[in-house]
């Protein structure tokens, strides 16, 4: 059964989601074709992943970008894209996700994608390796992004290098560290910064240790 607290909540950060009488009665009616089984519905999902690019700067093993797989060009959204996209589904969503294949901070204009959304009162998320030399955290913040992911999966340069490749682990924590002094300088309550920990055989015994330096990043 659906769990209307999470239409008010965000159930992990605790965050408020706007209030849109159309949102709830979507996802009421959603959640009734999901039990139902319906093979076709004409209501709107919950929420939604929107890619804003699918370049990525690290070479992950088990992702199709890092792998460097042959598909769909490379490329970056427009934001002409992006609206359309928020005019048709964002007043029936609860979040979006702006993130996939790539990685999403390389776009140019990330900031006003996620304006656009954060316009039709959508809560939006990114979820970032962070490893980036040109990061501008005040231009972060002041998006209005609410929620923002930083994928790590270790506390040593061995452990993390051996999943994120390519990366730079000091750098990674160099820039959480900007982004949440920035938050406080500017006095801003989001985004709600989270670290992402992956589990793999070679880091499962950092697990504690990871969320020790989560808190001691204050994230």
């Amino acid at each position: 059964m659906l769990n209307y607290r999470i239409l008010w909540r965000d159930p992990v950060t605790g965050m408020r989601r706007p209030f849109l009488p159309r949102r709830i009665l979507n996802a009421g009616f959603s959640k009734l074709a999901q039990i139902s089984k319906l093979r076709k519905t004409p209501f709107y999902p919950l929420s939604a992943v929107v890619e804003p690019t699918n370049i990525c700067q690290l070479r992950c093993p088990i992702c199709v970008t890092g792998m460097k797989v042959k598909g769909r060009p490379k490329g970056y959204m427009r934001l002409e894209t992006a609206e359309k996209v928020a005019e048709q589904i964002g007043p029936y969503l609860l979040g979006v996700e702006l993130d996939n294949w790539g990685e999403s901070l390389l776009h140019p204009q990330i900031f006003d994608l996620v304006k656009i959304f954060k316009c039709a009162r959508v809560q939006t998320s990114i979820s970032s390796n962070l490893s980036l030399k040109d990061f501008d955290p005040e231009a972060l913040i002041a998006s209005g992004l609410d929620v923002f992911i930083v994928s790590m999966d270790g506390v040593r340069e061995e452990t993390y290098l051996k999943y994120r490749r390519g990366g730079n682990f000091a750098l990674v924590l160099e820039n959480i560290k900007k982004l949440v002094e920035a938050r406080k300088k500017m006095k801003k309550a989001n985004p709600y910064i989270s670290l992402k920990f992956i589990t793999f055989p070679h880091n499962l015994q950092e697990q504690e240790e990871f969320k020790a330096l989560a808190k001691t990043l204050e994230v």
